[in-house]
C-alpha cells in the first residue's frame, strides 16, 4: 500500500507540474500612423511696386498692414504668402536660407531683403523654429505664412532707376523649407 501511495503522489506531482514549461512565447504587435505629405499652397512672391530711391520702403506682413513708400504711383504691393497643408496637429521644422534675398539689377548694386515672417495671428516665426499644423491656421484648415520687411535704396542716387529682383542676374531668392520633427 505504501508503494501505491507513493506512486499516487508520483503521479499527482506529474500532473500538476505537466504544464509547466521553460519555453514561452509572446506576440509583438507592429503599427505606424502614416503622415499627409508636407506641401505648400500657392505662393505669393513679395512685390513693392514702385518705391522710390533714396529712402526704406516697407511692406508690412502682419494682418493690419501698412505699408511705406511702396506702391507708389498706383503701383501694386503683395505681402509674400503660401500656406503649409499636412497632418493637423504635427509638429514641423520651417526654416528658410539665404537669411535675405538680393534683389540684383544689370548694372547697379544690389539690395537686400530680410524677411519678417508671421504667422495668421501676427506671430513672428524665426527660420529654425518648429511650427504646429493646426495650430495657426487660415479658413482651409492650413498654416498661413506672410512675409514682409524693408529694402533700403538710400544707397541709390537720384538717376539710378530700373528692375531690382531675385529674378535678375545674381540675385537670390529665399528658400522655404519644411520637414516633419
Amino acid at each position: 500500500m505504501k508503494k501505491l501511495g507513493l506512486l499516487a503522489i508520483a503521479f499527482f506531482l506529474v500532473l500538476s507540474f505537466g504544464s509547466v514549461t521553460f519555453g514561452q512565447t509572446a506576440d509583438l504587435e507592429v503599427g505606424a500612423d502614416v503622415l499627409t505629405g508636407l506641401s505648400f499652397g500657392t505662393v505669393t512672391d513679395v512685390s513693392f511696386g514702385y518705391v522710390q530711391g533714396g529712402t526704406d520702403a516697407t511692406i508690412d506682413p502682419t494682418s493690419s498692414p501698412t505699408h511705406t513708400n511702396a506702391g507708389l504711383a498706383g503701383s501694386s504691393v503683395s505681402v509674400g504668402n503660401f500656406t503649409i497643408s499636412g497632418t493637423d496637429g504635427a509638429d514641423v521644422n520651417f526654416s528658410w536660407s539665404p537669411s535675405n534675398a538680393t534683389l540684383a539689377h544689370a548694372t547697379l548694386s544690389d539690395l537686400s531683403f530680410t524677411p519678417t515672417v508671421v504667422n495668421v495671428d501676427d506671430n513672428t516665426i524665426s527660420s529654425g523654429s518648429t511650427i504646429q499644423l493646426g495650430f495657426s491656421t487660415n479658413a482651409a484648415g492650413d498654416f498661413e505664412v506672410n512675409v514682409g520687411r524693408t529694402i533700403n535704396t538710400s544707397s541709390l542716387s537720384a538717376g539710378q532707376t530700373g528692375n531690382w529682383s531675385t529674378t535678375n542676374t545674381g540675385g537670390t531668392p529665399i528658400t522655404f523649407t519644411i520637414s516633419y520633427n
